[in-house]
């Protein structure tokens, strides 16, 4: 048992663990151990493999093992890309003026409501609902009322876009899938390293020798890649959630009220 990974390709490793017995064939397949012949060849093949120790292990392993370095430079461009995206975020200047007007733009329609104190933030996903908030004669919307008032007095501001190039691109990552790849790659080491301890190496099984090599790779601990996200988002060493970013960070400049009540009508 030489645990060879490049005499299968990736692709057949990940059949033979698809087709793999569960416990009710194995031990169907084992009342064949006597008489294999009375088996197809395709049984026969399964029954033999059924007599590797710890078969469905050293296949993931294998697994494992010739796709890790294509998994962690997809994770890693991830990765990369959420982070460049949220540096673009945390720098635009362009952007924050455009929320603090969009936040000031609220306060002032807010006015003509009892009992309402001129807010300092707003979470991030109000700006979704700009385009659904109507005026009162339903014709235009906050969307449209901002886009209006940025061309006549702030036209520099609509080139915002420019200042965000990898946003779109990091907008297609989904970090729930990154997240869970990140898991299962850490759940498939720990599951190689509790192997290793319990196949001892030896001239006819090299599954400790091989497989140590691989699960010592460094792949990104999802905890701290997730934690990095954070901090470089939030500019701190702490973490703060993603709707609770821009609210530390959108604050209103003085006399911006005034200044919009002379134009948002």
């Amino acid at each position: 048992m030489n645990m060879e990974p490049r005499r299968l390709e990736p692709a057949h490793l990940a059949q033979l663990l698809l087709f793999a017995p569960d416990a009710d064939e194995e031990q169907r397949y084992q009342a064949f151990r006597e008489a294999p012949g009375r088996l197809s060849e395709p049984d026969q093949f399964i029954l033999q493999m059924l007599s590797v120790p710890e078969y469905k292990t050293r296949l993931r392993s294998l697994h494992f093992q010739a796709t890790l370095q294509e998994k962690t430079e997809e994770i890693r461009g991830s990765l990369q890309c959420l982070r460049q995206a949220s540096l673009e975020l945390k720098n635009s200047r362009k952007l924050a003026k455009i929320l603090e007007f969009v936040l000031a733009m609220g306060n002032y329609l807010n006015d003509g409501q009892p009992k309402t104190n001129k807010t300092t933030g707003f979470k991030i996903n109000f700006l979704t609902e700009l385009n659904s908030t109507k005026t009162v004669d339903g014709k235009s919307t906050f969307l449209h009322i901002l886009a209006k008032s940025l061309s006549q007095h702030f036209p520099e501001l609509l080139g915002f876009a420019q200042d965000l190039p990898t946003v779109p691109l990091a907008a297609k990552v989904n970090q729930r899938a990154l997240t869970g790849d990140l898991a299962d790659l850490h759940g498939t080491i720990s599951e190689i390293q509790a192997a290793c301890q319990t196949m001892s190496p030896s001239s006819e099984d090299r599954f400790a020798v091989v497989m140590a090599v691989s699960s010592e790779q460094p792949v990104p601990a999802p905890c701290w890649a997730m934690g990095w996200l954070d901090r470089t988002s939030s500019g701190s060493s702490g973490h703060c959630r993603p709707q609770q970013r821009f609210w530390a960070q959108v604050v209103v400049h003085p006399g911006i009220l005034e200044e919009v009540s002379s134009w948002i009508m």
